[in-house]
């Protein structure tokens, strides 16, 4: 094997952990507000 080339390392996260981090991200960007709606077919689409 190539030493100057890097092992990539694949990490599969859960379902869970994925929404998880979508609903982080948007509460901490400001575009999900604490209590408001959230869209269930969006949020499906986006993290397929």
């Amino acid at each position: 094997m190539d030493s100057s080339k890097e092992a990539e390392i694949i990490t599969h996260k859960s379902l869970r952990e994925q929404v998880y981090e979508y609903l982080r991200k948007k509460l901490d960007g400001g575009e999900l507000s604490p209590g408001s709606f959230i869209n269930l077919n969006e949020m499906s689409e986006r993290l397929g």
